[in-house]
């Protein structure tokens, strides 16, 4: 009987994480941008451009590395609307909400 218990042990450990997503596991780091201003915005992650995003859109930069980034916000007219500096740790997501780009 003490012979299976070890094992009863184990698995109620084991079988509650089986169900668990691969976000569980995720080591990776994502950067999801919402535009809840007015304007279109290019997005560009350390001077990189990475996507533009409608109004009301969101949209996510998937395995982003650890580390310092340097994230800017530009309008339709290549002006600078917002500027953001983040470091990020191992399976980190930054969320970055974008109001207004007046």
């Amino acid at each position: 009987m003490r012979r299976g218990l070890p094992l009863l042990v184990l698995l109620a450990l084991v079988l509650p994480l089986a169900g668990c997503s691969d976000h569980f596991w995720d080591e990776e780091c994502d950067i999801v941008v919402i535009n809840g201003s007015s304007c279109r915005l290019r997005i560009l992650i350390d001077g990189w451009e990475a996507f533009t995003i409608k109004v009301d859109d969101t949209r996510t930069v998937d395995d982003v590395g650890v580390g310092r980034h340097t994230l800017e916000a530009m309008d339709q007219d290549d002006r600078l609307v917002e500027r953001r500096s983040i470091d990020l740790d191992h399976g980190e997501d930054f969320y970055w909400h974008i109001e207004s780009c007046h």
